[in-house]
């Protein structure tokens, strides 16, 4: 019998799927093939405990999958003020399910 490998060598080999996941996702014209990608991705991520940055979470939409690169989302930019700081704050509102992903950034 093999050795089982450590969690840290899971976790990069999920990291590199996730990349290839995305590849994927920026190459492909089909919807349902992109859902499925961004599917995969989401539960990769939940399972080894990935942290998604910014720009991989502006691409799909958390609640139906769908890709935001073929059905173009609704997107709202405001200046917040919180904690003190000024932020700006992004809305992306999903075009298929109407859900909307709020990401802060910090103000230059």
């Amino acid at each position: 019998m093999g050795s089982k490998g450590t969690k840290s060598e899971y976790k990069k080999v999920a990291e590199e799927r996730i990349l290839y996941l995305f590849a994927q996702l920026n190459n492909t014209k089909d919807p349902l093939f992109s859902k499925n990608c961004a599917r995969l991705i989401r539960a990769i991520c939940l399972r080894y405990n990935i942290r998604l940055k910014k720009e991989q979470k502006e691409i799909f939409c958390k609640n139906c999958f769908s890709v935001f690169r073929l059905e173009p989302p609704k997107i709202r930019i405001k200046s917040i003020k919180k904690n003190g700081k000024d932020l700006v704050q992004k809305k992306i509102i999903c075009s298929y399910c109407g859900n909307s992903t709020i990401l802060n950034y910090k103000k230059n």
